[in-house]
């Protein structure tokens, strides 16, 4: 794997950078002369290419004009390499310091090992991938639990080259799933999907799992899951939040009603429309919102980039 950075990114604001027990509002001055979980600048996105998105959908407190549920405690990062990639996304469970801490830690430590492992030695197979994937993860809950974060979700997708065949190795501990944009299949598929079942209704109110300060101090890896997947020249490999992956589900966008649990209806809904939510099970939830994905990324097939995809999903 080449270990020649093209484009490198992390936030919101500074990302990874800021992993300060007692963190304060505003943005930290960033020294770039130093490197930081293996890299110099993690300002550095490519638009076409690889890059991150992020914004609140908490509304605004009227009174101070700042938006509810600030700090955001998510952390993303994404780090390209000539012939290869590394993707991951943290969101700290609930809101505060704490949480986005721990999502700040857990980005740390798991780029800071793949920016080292990867690259140490040559690697043969997609196992020496899920291998240094396994010890990121450790990595990340190391970091949280010596700065004293509290509980986040972690998902790493890592885009690699073989033999003129592109891979995609994903592993998820929690809810922040990971996807790819195939333009030439026309469809958006789940990397992550078997960190649930899917034909269960899905609590939205737990993760499945995370990293952190839990009661013994160890992870709780309840969903961890692994994945492997072949992609082509041209796919776009994205990760989510719980907090965008959510919206693409008909039930919280009211236009469908849960078939296990029809009491969840929007009571709303009949003054939109006159005719009632369709019924769906979690499969056909699934589906449908994979399906909504697409047609927000996909407009008259047009040739998008990085950012494109980020500002279509959430528009």
């Amino acid at each position: 794997l080449s270990n020649n950075t093209v484009a490198c990114e992390s936030g919101p604001d500074v990302g990874l950078v800021d992993i300060a027990r007692h963190q304060k509002k505003g943005i930290l001055k960033v020294n770039n002369t130093i490197k930081i979980a293996g890299q110099k600048n993690w300002q550095m996105p490519d638009q076409q290419f690889a890059c991150g998105l992020s914004t609140s959908l908490y509304d605004h407190n009227p009174f101070t004009g700042e938006v509810n549920g600030e700090p955001i405690a998510d952390c993303f990062a994404v780090c390209a390499q000539e012939n290869n990639a590394i993707l991951s996304i943290a969101d700290g469970v609930n809101w505060g310091y704490k949480p986005r801490l721990a999502a700040r830690c857990a980005i740390h430590g798991a780029m800071s090992c793949l920016n080292e492992k990867l690259f140490e030695k040559k690697l043969n197979t997609t196992k020496d991938i899920f291998e240094r994937i396994n010890l990121a993860i450790e990595t990340a809950q190391q970091t949280i639990v010596k700065n004293e974060g509290s509980l986040t979700t972690l998902t790493i997708s890592i885009v690699c080259q073989s033999n003129r065949r592109w891979f995609v190795c994903s592993a998820i501990v929690g809810d922040s799933n990971a996807y790819v944009y195939s333009p030439k299949r026309k469809s958006v598929f789940e990397l992550t999907q078997g960190s649930r079942n899917l034909n269960n209704e899905r609590d939205m109110r737990s993760p499945g799992g995370a990293l952190g300060m839990t009661m013994t101090e160890k992870a709780d890896l309840s969903n961890l899951t692994y994945s492997l997947m072949e992609i082509e020249q041209g796919d776009f490999i994205f990760l989510t939040s719980d907090g965008v992956s959510d919206n693409y589900d008909p039930c919280v966008s009211g236009c469908a009603a849960s078939i296990k649990t029809p009491s969840f209806i929007r009571k709303s809904s009949h003054t939109i429309s006159e005719m009632p939510p369709t019924p769906m099970t979690a499969q056909e939830r699934h589906l449908y919102s994979l399906r909504r994905m697409y047609l927000s990324i996909a407009v008259n097939d047009e040739q998008l980039s990085a950012l494109d995809i980020c500002n279509r999903l959430l528009q």
